[in-house]
């Protein structure tokens, strides 16, 4: 009989009361634990990464140089993996890169060390070297399915929807009734122009989840984009039956009344599916109601309407968990001169206590305008903060962003700490 069949101690418990936030019990255990003969270097592995998250939550002194320097001595692959695999999955993610990285190193013939590099990788965003690391792992065994999901969805990140594509397509080749690949593949396909290929795939993700709310809404993107209204009308009444109180009902109404002409009865659409994500507090979705609305208001000329947006966007979701990443371009000058347009919310800290007068939350806030040349970009940058009131504190001219094509040159402007409260509409003289 084993030592947990017998009811002894072991290392899911430790993990358990990490979950509870019960650090210094989860500690004393893992100290016990490596005391303990003979356990796998796996395990050694993983009991060092729950002491040393521990200490970390404890805000006992870690000394991240130190432990880097340990990590770039050690040889023991599987010590490693279990090091490293442990910190990610307790997303300490700057504590888990070392570990991993040397992990590749040691054993740079192992599929699971390039994969688990490189999704830790794609869980810092730092896309372009997960993609070189999954990859690598791709390259070493095919048949590794997992790691084709993650480099498709890491293409996906870096607008390359023909790569994602291919790597959604072979990780089907295995994995063919995943629904989640299904959809994402039938995504990139779709941002690919691959209509056909994507209507395949994201019919049958609804074949094998008939109740898949994201399978029906991503499958209406490509209808509205082909110009489908008679698969938009069956579409619209199958998410009716699916989940008729939420936002993808609205969504695809608002699809299929533009594509009739409703301009009208589209906009107050899409207006009731921002109100019903709110309401379901769907921070994740929010970006996509927004940009498709803000969309919409510049193509049909709704770009007053779409001012009010800014306000309903800066005035609920900047006081929830979960701030928006994108909003897309604001008025018909700036989406005429530019490329592209967006603001990212990108975090948020409680107001300067040294600051007299703050109301609300101080938020970072990234803005990135591209166009044709980098001094049209910039005057754009310089307009919307005038417009706004805001002052941007730095301005970084870049050849190409990640991403984008060649064409999209300008300026990555970038503001730190600004209080968007009161948001003020007026341009500043």
């Amino acid at each position: 009989m084993t030592d947990q069949a017998k009811g002894e101690p072991s290392i899911e418990d430790a993990v358990e009361l990490i979950e509870q936030d019960r650090f210094e019990e989860a500690l004393s255990l893992a100290e016990g634990l490596r005391e303990h003969p003979a356990p796998s270097l796996y395990e050694a592995g993983r009991l060092a990464a729950l002491e040393c998250f521990c200490r970390y939550m404890l805000d006992e002194d870690i000394d991240s140089d130190s432990l880097s320097r340990q990590v770039a001595e050690e040889t023991r692959a599987d010590y490693l993996a279990g090091l490293g695999i442990e910190l990610s999955e307790l997303d300490a993610l700057d504590l888990a890169e070392p570990a991993l990285e040397r992990l590749t190193v040691v054993a740079p013939d192992d599929v699971r060390a390039w994969y688990n590099y490189g999704y830790l990788l794609s869980k810092q965003e730092e896309w372009r070297p997960a993609v070189e690391a999954l990859e690598r792992a791709t390259a070493l065994d095919g048949s590794f399915a997992v790691a084709d999901y993650r480099l498709g969805c890491c293409y996906l990140e870096i607008n390359e929807p023909q790569r994602a594509a291919a790597a959604f397509d072979r990780f089907l080749s295995l994995e063919p009734d995943d629904v989640d690949a299904l959809i994402l593949g039938g995504m990139a396909h779709s941002n690919a122009g691959q209509y056909d290929k994507a209507i395949a795939l994201l019919e049958r993700a609804i074949s094998v989840d008939p109740e898949s709310e994201s399978a029906y809404f991503n499958l209406a993107v490509v209808a509205h984009r082909s110009g489908d209204r008679e698969r938009l009308r069956e579409l619209k009444t199958g998410i009716s039956r699916v989940a008729p109180d939420g936002w993808r009902a609205s969504a695809i109404a608002a699809s299929l009344n533009e594509l009739q002409g409703s301009l009208p009865d589209a906009w107050a659409c899409l207006n009731d599916a921002f109100s019903r994500a709110l309401d379901a507090e769907d921070w994740d979705s929010l970006d996509t109601i927004v940009e498709s609305a803000l969309s919409f208001a510049l193509k049909h000329g709704y770009a007053d309407r779409a001012d009010t947006w800014i306000e309903r966007i800066f005035g609920y979701s900047c006081l929830a968990p979960g701030p928006l990443h994108y909003l897309r371009a604001l008025t018909e000058p700036l989406l005429a001169r530019a490329s592209s347009f967006r603001v990212m919310v990108e975090g948020r800290r409680p107001p300067d206590e040294d600051a007299a007068g703050d109301e609300g939350l101080g938020y970072f806030r990234t803005l990135r305008v591209f166009a044709e040349t980098a001094e049209e970009a910039e005057a754009l940058a310089m307009a919307f903060d005038r417009r706004l009131g805001w002052r941007p504190t730095s301005a970084e001219t870049l050849d190409r962003e990640e991403g984008m094509t060649d064409v999209h040159r300008g300026v990555h402007w970038c503001t730190r700490g600004v209080h968007l409260f009161p948001l003020d509409p007026e341009p500043e003289e």
